[in-house]
């Protein structure tokens, strides 16, 4: 069942969509008729530079080849707490805490990001398309394994908040996989606070239909509220209510 958490773990949220190479018919007027179709996101516009670099060490030294810049433009809403980001490659809606309530309250406004962008570059192939849920997590005492399922089991002498940082896979259906990750994020005395990363991605080719996304979406969050029971224990669970 969905439930809203007084005491919201989560940082950040994140509905993405990228294609496998930059749509063609993009241009500056593409993007702006995007947006146009999405007024609630108005209130203020950044463009980010995104530049790839190749090393190559060679007798003389490295050598730096700068390949190309990628360039996405965010609009946020009046309280800053949502956004949506669109390049040549990608959309994405992102929601900050404390804007994010539960999933169902948002998966109206992905869906229109995806078709507002997908009215642009309709004849261009899907790579993946993902949801991501950064959560920034306070743990009261050393006993880290207490909390986090998925964190390994140390003798006593080695227990405590320590630079740490680890990867697992925790669901894959035929079209969803969840990953996530789990690192040290600083010491909170008396405790210390983690990030606790949630990643589902799809797997294979997701079609070009707006419905067809957001039935992936729906039921890729089924996948994330699973995986977020599997990696957590009850105490930890009991701090977010």
């Amino acid at each position: 069942m969905a439930q809203h958490l007084d005491n919201q773990p989560i940082r950040e949220a994140v509905f993405e969509l990228f294609l496998e190479s930059a749509a063609p018919q993009w241009t500056p007027d593409a993007a702006k008729r995007v947006l146009a179709k999405l007024p609630a996101y108005g209130a203020d516009e950044e463009l980010i530079q995104e530049f790839t670099l190749q090393f190559q060490a060679g007798p003389d030294g490295p050598i730096t080849k700068q390949i190309g810049a990628q360039g996405r433009i965010r609009r946020w809403d009046v309280r800053h707490q949502r956004a949506v980001q669109v390049a040549s490659n990608m959309c994405a809606y992102n929601v900050l805490r404390p804007g994010y309530t539960i999933f169902e309250d948002h998966l109206p406004d992905v869906v229109d990001v995806i078709r507002a962008y997908l009215d642009e570059v309709k004849d261009s192939k899907i790579a993946w398309v993902g949801q991501r849920y950064i959560n920034s997590v306070f743990v009261p005492d050393a006993n880290v394994a207490s909390y986090f399922s998925i964190y390994p089991e140390l003798p006593a002498p080695l227990r405590g908040h320590r630079p740490f940082a680890l990867q697992v896979q925790i669901e894959q259906t035929k079209n969803t996989s969840v990953v996530i990750n789990l690192s040290f994020e600083k010491t909170q005395p008396p405790g210390a606070t983690y990030l606790f990363d949630i990643y589902a991605r799809s797997i294979g080719d997701p079609p070009i239909d707006i419905e067809a996304l957001r039935n992936w979406h729906a039921s890729a969050h089924e996948e994330v509220r699973k995986a977020f029971a599997i990696a957590t224990t009850e105490p930890l669970r009991k701090t977010f209510h």
